[in-house]
């Protein structure tokens, strides 16, 4: 087992709809890949997460549609960053979950949902964080990639 990549990073609300990428590279051929991420806090706890919920229904649906109890069944808002796994451009899979603690591993023969099968040749991969939602201040993002032969 050897790690590829390690690295914990803050991520702020600057970049929110923005994919970070973080390249790695794999010098010799593997049996399989294996991410470990982590972000934290999921939850959102600001004080104001009752009103931007409501402000975001009623920019949905209108002020005289909004059902305060569907409002209410939003809370705790959560932050969301999905990862992404490719290979020289090529997209290798995506974990586009709501879980803020992952494991995913990729291989030729076997591979977690959402990413392909596939041999892990020489080459330079990245990881990819697409920052979808964030409310809280900074986020804290890790990402481990450990290679087996």
């Amino acid at each position: 087992m050897i790690t590829l990549l390690s690295l914990k990073r803050e991520i702020t609300k600057e970049e929110c709809f923005k994919h970070l990428e973080f390249p790695f590279v794999a010098k010799e051929e593997y049996s399989k890949l294996q991410i470990k991420y982590s972000y934290f806090p999921k939850d959102y706890l600001g004080e104001d997460g009752f009103d931007l919920a409501l402000n975001a229904f009623k920019e949905a649906y209108g002020d005289s549609l909004v059902d305060i109890e569907k409002v209410k069944n939003e809370l705790p808002l959560k932050n969301h960053i999905t990862l992404s796994l490719s290979k020289e451009g090529e997209l290798i899979g995506t974990a586009h979950r709501h879980a803020n603690n992952l494991v995913v591993e990729v291989s030729q023969l076997s591979s977690t949902p959402g990413f392909y099968l596939v041999p892990i040749n020489k080459g330079n991969y990245s990881v990819v964080l697409s920052v979808h939602a964030l409310l809280s201040e900074k986020v804290t993002a890790e990402v481990e990639v450990v290679a087996y032969e």
